[in-house]
């Protein structure tokens, strides 16, 4: 089943998927993997597609909304978290960074990305997780502590709630791609 563009709506940000798209991925993988011994050029497709949806835009977009975060003040916490990404960061130190009490800058935050603080930096850690799987052949457990998980284990469960997928899974099928692709 090859989808059209209008099922393809990705409404994931930081590199992880909502539910749908997550199982758009799935069920295009699924189909590539069905149809890469009889027609390489319709797995290549679907393969493509999936990939698509994994490298939508990686940080949501911020609309000012009454209430929320200051352009500056965005700009300031987004470099903070992708530069502390490999360590631990506190909500306190993010409202110190914006100038604001911790409550103030929880509820501006969640205006401002939809999403919390919290749930923010760990979509921010699994698409830091993926660049890594993608370009490097460092173990597992090497890049869930470069991208500030407490472990493999802790990042597995993470990957695997936001994508449907293994990070194991997930690379092993980002390499056949690439391989497809070369041989194109």
């Amino acid at each position: 089943m090859l989808l059209d563009s209008q099922s393809q709506n990705s409404d994931s940000f930081a590199g992880v998927l909502s539910d749908a798209s997550s199982t758009t991925v799935a069920q295009l993988l699924l189909d590539a993997r069905q149809a890469i011994g009889s027609d390489v050029g319709a797995a290549l497709r679907c393969i493509k597609q999936a990939a698509s949806l994994l490298e939508a835009p990686v940080q949501p977009s911020v609309i000012p909304a009454r209430g929320g975060l200051a352009r500056w003040q965005v700009d300031r916490i987004k470099r903070h978290i992708d530069s502390n990404l490999d360590e631990a960061i506190q909500v306190s130190d993010l409202a110190s960074i914006a100038r604001l009490s911790c409550g103030y800058f929880s509820n501006a935050f969640k205006i401002t990305f939809g999403q919390s603080p919290h749930a923010y930096i760990v979509a921010r850690r699994l698409t830091r997780a993926m660049e890594l799987m993608k370009s490097s052949s460092k173990a597992l457990s090497e890049i869930a502590i470069d991208c500030g998980f407490s472990d493999q284990a802790h990042m597995c469960r993470q990957f695997r709630r936001a994508t449907g997928a293994s990070p194991n899974a997930w690379r092993r099928d980002n390499m056949m791609m690439s391989e497809l692709a070369t041989r194109q």
